[in-house]
C-alpha cells in the first residue's frame, strides 16, 4: 500500500482538491482518497464514492436475506476494500461467537450491489472470503445417508460435495458436528470461495467502526 499525490489522477478523473495524498492498493489497481471515500478501480475503468446511505442500504439487504433463514446479523462488524487487477469490492464482515457472516459487494455505477453472501468459521482477523451457504465438502469415502434421519439435513450428496436443505443454510456447523459424530473418520468442512489474489485495507465509518 503506497501513498501517491492525488494530482496524478486529474488527467483521468475529476477531483475537487489538489495535491492530496491517496492510498494505492494492489500495485496501483485501485487508488483511494480516504478523506472523501472516493475509490478509483482501474481494472473496471470507473470511480465511485462510498457513503453511509449506501452502507445502510446494503446492510439492510443482508439482514433481509438472512431473516429468511432465521439468522440474526451479528453486531460486531468490519468493512474492507478489496482490490485486484480486475475489480474493486467492499467486504462486509460480521463477527459472531465462533463464526460470522461474510458479504462481498461491488458498485454498479449507481449503488452498491450484493455479489455474495456467506459465512465463515472462527475469529480470524482481516478479510473474510466466505463459505457458500448450504454446501459441505467431503474428503475421503462418502458416507451412506440411507437412514431417513438425514433427510432433514441433506438434500443431495455427490462424490465430494453435500448440499444441505434450506433449513440448514448458515447453520452448517450444526450439520458438520452431527456428521462427525456419526462418521468420525471422514473429513467434512465448509465450501469456501476462492478469490483472485489482491490486496485489501480496512475502512472506518459510522456504520462500521473499530
Amino acid at each position: 500500500m503506497k501513498l501517491i499525490p492525488l494530482l496524478l489522477l486529474l488527467p483521468l478523473y475529476c477531483f475537487s482538491a489538489e495535491n492530496l495524498e491517496i492510498l494505492e492498493l494492489d500495485s496501483g489497481s485501485c487508488w483511494i482518497d480516504e478523506t472523501s471515500s472516493k475509490i478509483v478501480s482501474f481494472g473496471e475503468n470507473k470511480n465511485f464514492t462510498i457513503d453511509e446511505r449506501a452502507l445502510f442500504s446494503i446492510t439492510a439487504e443482508i439482514e433481509k436475506k438472512l431473516k429468511a433463514y432465521k439468522v440474526i446479523l451479528p453486531e460486531k462488524r468490519k468493512l474492507y476494500l478489496y482490490c485486484n487487477s480486475t475489480a474493486a469490492h467492499l467486504v462486509l464482515k460480521f463477527q459472531g461467537k465462533g463464526q460470522g457472516i461474510c458479504a462481498w459487494a461491488s458498485h454498479n455505477g449507481k449503488d452498491l450491489s450484493l455479489d455474495f453472501l456467506g459465512n465463515y468459521e472462527g475469529n480470524t482477523k482481516g478479510i473474510c472470503e466466505g463459505a457458500i451457504p448450504g454446501e459441505l465438502l467431503v474428503y475421503g469415502e462418502l458416507p451412506s445417508f440411507i437412514d431417513p434421519v438425514w433427510d432433514r439435513y441433506i438434500l443431495l450428496a455427490g462424490p465430494r460435495k453435500i448440499i444441505l436443505t434450506k433449513s440448514y443454510y448458515f447453520k452448517e456447523d450444526k450439520v458438520i458436528k452431527r456428521l462427525k459424530e456419526h462418521f468420525p473418520g471422514v473429513k467434512i468442512e465448509r465450501n469456501y470461495m476462492i478469490r483472485q489474489t489482491g490486496e485489501y485495507m480496512e475502512l472506518t465509518t459510522t456504520e462500521f467502526g473499530n
